[in-house]
């Protein structure tokens, strides 16, 4: 059988850790300004990380079981939409050009990488960082 990645949407979320001048509260929401993308503030905290003894079918990579720390941070409430990446890339990608409000889809890994580099440029100045939310940057 042959796999058709192009096809596949992508759902691309956007991670911003951002410096604010006051204490955020959980679930307050923020709107980016460009692109009309809603955030939510996610408190930082610990959490325990990996496969214990009572979890089946872990990879190796999983063990040991071990604490992790993250900052808090803003995170896109929803996936980037086709119109929010034509304001920052100038161009719509997608198959299924459906509209300005459906998720964007085919992107890769790398254009992904280029749209977060656009977003931050367009915030250069501001304390703002942007990443694709993933396992490695929260752990330590």
């Amino acid at each position: 059988m042959k796999i058709i990645f192009s096809g596949c949407v992508v759902a691309l979320f956007v991670l911003v850790a951002v410096y604010p001048s006051a204490a955020q509260v959980a679930g307050e929401e923020w709107v980016e300004p460009v692109t009309g993308m809603e955030f939510v503030w996610v408190p930082g905290g610990c959490y325990e990380m990996g496969c214990g003894a009572w979890t089946e079918d872990c990879d190796e990579d999983e063990f040991p079981v071990h604490e992790v720390c993250v900052d808090s941070f803003w995170m896109g409430k929803y996936e980037v939409t086709q119109g929010q990446w034509a304001a920052v890339m100038g161009g719509n990608p997608s198959y299924f050009a459906n509209g300005d409000s459906h998720p964007v889809e085919r992107v890769s890994w790398e254009d992904s990488q280029a749209f977060i580099e656009q977003l931050e440029s367009i915030h250069s100045g501001a304390t703002v960082t942007i990443h694709l939310p993933m396992d490695s940057l929260s752990q330590e």
